[in-house]
C-alpha cells in the first residue's frame, strides 16, 4: 500500500507542450489527473489504452482503443470519463 500512495504521487511536473486538460503532473508511472476536480491518477498504453482510478469515487475504469495518432498523448479518450461516467457515479 505504501508503494501505490507513494508512486501515485507528483513526482515532476509536466512541460507544458506534455500537459493536458486532465493531467499536468507524473508520477512514477502514473499520470496524475484530474477529473472534475476529484484527484486520480492513471496508466497509459500505447494507442488510446488507459487504466484510470479515482480512490474518493472508489472508481476504476478501462478504457481501450487504437487510437495511433500523436494527439494521443493529450488524453482525448479521458473526455468519456470526465463527460459521462463520473457525472453518471456523482449523480
Amino acid at each position: 500500500m505504501v508503494w501505490i500512495k507513494e508512486s501515485t504521487q507528483s513526482k515532476v511536473n509536466l512541460p507544458k507542450e506534455v500537459q493536458s486538460r486532465f493531467s499536468r503532473d507524473f508520477g512514477y508511472n502514473w499520470w496524475i489527473i484530474s477529473i472534475q476536480n476529484y484527484y486520480g491518477y492513471m496508466a497509459s498504453g500505447r494507442g488510446g489504452k488507459y487504466l484510470c482510478v479515482i480512490p474518493d469515487l472508489n472508481l476504476v475504469v478501462v478504457i481501450t482503443s487504437e487510437d495511433y495518432h500523436e494527439e494521443a498523448l493529450s488524453f482525448p479518450h479521458l473526455s468519456i470519463l470526465n463527460d459521462y461516467i463520473v457525472p453518471a457515479v456523482i449523480e
